[in-house]
């Protein structure tokens, strides 16, 4: 024999199974730090949206030494930054500290012009 109150039961049961879920489940962005966070979103939606981010980096040149007056390749070879000058000066090579710029090394090359 049913129970009187199957029809409620059944409606509330249903009411759970298809309404509860689908309150629950909010589509947004969860990142805090958007311009559109959802602080109630449950499930990301890549929907973010960012500000646009302003950076000049600093820059400091120093000086290559005056023995390479005339240089325009710099190549970086075993851990190594060797420039050669395009004109004037000794046929060679020069092995150049990254951070200083000063020249470590010089390697002459015979009979090059």
């Amino acid at each position: 024999m049913p129970h009187r109150n199957t029809p409620l039961f059944l409606l509330l049961f249903l009411l759970t199974i298809f309404y509860l879920p689908a309150q629950s489940q909010v589509h947004g962005c969860k990142d805090p730090s958007a311009t559109n966070y959802n602080p109630s979103a449950t499930i990301s939606d890549t929907s973010c949206l960012y500000s646009p981010v302003y950076y000049v980096p600093m820059m400091r040149v120093n000086p290559l030494d005056t023995l390479v007056k005339e240089t325009s390749g710099l190549q970086m070879a075993g851990n190594f930054l060797w420039t050669f000058n395009d004109g004037g000066g000794a046929s060679g090579i020069y092995r150049i500290d990254t951070l200083t710029h000063a020249i470590l090394q010089k390697v002459m090359l015979e009979g090059a012009s």
